[in-house]
């Protein structure tokens, strides 16, 4: 059970802020599933027992769902300019 908890607290926070009002712009898209993919991958290098197959699927998933948005103009263009993600130097 621990370890489903900690494979799945990723996908259950970027639902969280997907679907929060104050989080619902374009530009936040692409960042979100970005971090959440990084963190089931990493999650992946981990030694877990039960729960390897699940972070495959989600992972799987995410990518058939989500991936072509990292090709669409204005899913990049939205994340590169949103000001919540623009980095100051």
């Amino acid at each position: 059970m621990k370890e489903y908890v900690l494979v799945m607290r990723p996908v259950a926070t970027a639902l969280d802020k997907l679907q929060a009002e104050e989080q619902a712009y374009l530009g936040c898209m692409l960042p979100i599933l970005a971090t959440t993919v990084l963190s089931l991958r990493e999650l992946r290098a981990t030694n877990l027992q039960f729960c390897l197959p699940l972070v495959d699927v989600l992972l799987m998933s995410i990518d058939r769902r989500f991936g072509h948005l990292l090709q669409e103009k204005e899913y990049l263009l939205a994340a590169g300019f949103h000001p919540r993600f623009v980095i100051n130097n």
